[in-house]
């Protein structure tokens, strides 16, 4: 009422006002001023004729009170939203028409993002958590729908793919402790073989030593053999000899005998001469005692001689019995020496195949003892390359072990396909958005 019949050039000094009408000739002019707790904009603006002279102004008054309340509480909750809180609503009470409608409309939207959020915020934390089994489950439309899907579909195929990775992680580490506990067996058998392929090893060069020292001994043997063989032909050569010797001697007494013969025959006929000889002197009488004696004489020689004559046969005969059995025992002996010197003969040919066959299995031997020899080297290689696999194994196993309990960190439960929906529906009805659109023509006009 202070206001009625009130000029508008009483609140203002006569320069400011002119320069303030002078400039509003030429271009529009806009302001905002409070008054009594009341908000108002003042828009001026020239009107030219077709000529561009002044004709006059048009002053327009806005009462912006409400309207800036409610953009006041709106930048209040949308700066609040920037900053991340989406719990704060605008005031429906003592809004009307357009301003009604748009802030039924800012607090849906609202709504809707802090709904979605908070789900999304949930199924994050489950994630982070290990929880595979939260999904968003609003019903939303648009980019939240695009991010609704896009969401569980990562939730899923991260459920699926953690799920398989437990049980692969479950059958690697099963298979790694199977590994290594075979890796440990193979270590210990390998371990064994080793230490029999050592005792392999010294045994047969024990067997190679002995085989070398019976190689030895049969060339040695071999050796004595053939001397043996020389000396049995020698010595059946001397036989051979004694043999003819002995058929010498046999000879010999034989002819021995007729010469005996022979003298026994003189000695008789010399008794005979010696007999006629004493009876002839006997006759003569004592001229012929002389010639007695000699004859007696004569005769006793023939007697003796005949007597030596039969010992020496006797001793001949004897002899040549000898003679006969000694060719014989010389003859046996050439036999037996015959046959001792084939058996020589063959002991050399035997002895002979042992060396050469000693000799091939000595060879034999050494490339078999090279050959245990290069095993040995290998396996003592394959030992400690299984003891490096049993070790990296072992550490494997370790390994495995942790990515199992680290994927065990999430809770794969079944995903539920059903889903409540939360619908989140405008406020307003057809009407009264027809309502909004006509305040706000209203409000502009």
């Amino acid at each position: 009422e202070s206001l009625m019949g009130t000029r508008i050039a009483d609140f203002f000094n006569g320069d400011e006002l002119e320069r303030i009408f002078q400039a509003l000739k030429t271009e529009s002019h806009e302001a905002e001023f409070s008054c009594s707790g009341r908000l108002f904009r003042l828009n001026i603006n020239p009107i030219f004729n077709s000529k561009g002279d002044y004709q006059g102004r048009i002053t327009q008054w806005i009462e912006e009170t409400e309207q800036k309340a409610v953009e006041l509480e709106i930048q209040t909750v949308v700066d609040a939203a920037q900053d991340g809180d989406l719990s704060r609503r605008i005031d429906l009470r003592e809004k009307s028409g357009f301003f009604l409608a748009f802030s039924r409309s800012i607090n849906h939207l609202l709504e809707i993002n802090a709904s979605f959020t908070d789900e999304l915020g949930h199924v994050l934390s489950s994630l982070a958590k290990g929880d595979l089994s939260k999904t968003v489950k609003g019903d939303y439309r648009g980019q939240f729908l695009v991010l609704k899907e896009n969401t569980n579909e990562t939730v899923m195929r991260l459920h699926d793919i953690i799920a398989e990775l437990q049980v692969s992680a479950r059958e690697i580490t099963q298979g790694v402790r199977e590994i290594s506990t075979n890796n440990q067996e193979l270590n210990s058998r390998t371990e064994e073989q080793a230490s029999s392929l050592e005792q392999t090893a010294s045994a047969m060069e024990e067997i190679t030593s002995m085989v070398r020292n019976t190689a030895d001994s049969v060339s040695t043997a071999t050796e004595l053999s053939n001397r043996t063989r020389e000396l049995g032909n020698q010595g059946d050569e001397v036989l051979s000899q004694a043999i003819v010797s002995m058929e010498d001697i046999d000879h010999a007494s034989h002819k021995i005998e007729k010469i005996i013969v022979v003298i026994n025959e003189i000695a008789f006929q010399t008794n005979l001469l010696a007999l006629n000889a004493s009876v002839e002197a006997a006759h003569a009488g004592d001229q012929g005692k002389g010639f007695a004696v000699v004859a007696t004489e004569v005769r006793n020689l023939a007697q003796r001689s005949a007597q030596a004559a039969t010992e020496i046969k006797g001793l001949i005969e004897d002899s040549g019995e000898k003679v006969q059995q000694g060719s014989a025992l010389v003859s046996d002996s050439g036999q037996a020496l015959g046959e001792i010197v084939t058996s020589v003969n063959k002991v050399s040919t035997l002895l002979a195949e042992i060396e050469n066959a000693g000799i091939e299995q000595s060879k034999g031997i050494g490339e078999v003892n090279l050959a245990i020899t290069r095993i040995d080297t290998t396996t003592q290689s394959n030992k400690a390359m299984v003891q490096q696999t049993a070790a990296a194994s072992q550490e494997l196993e370790k390994h495995a072990v942790k990515l199992a309990e680290l994927i065990e960190f999430f809770d794969v439960g079944e995903i539920r396909s059903s889903v409540t929906s939360t619908s989140f529906e405008g406020s307003g009805t057809d009407g009264e958005n027809e309502h909004f659109k006509g305040e706000e023509k209203a409000w502009v006009a």
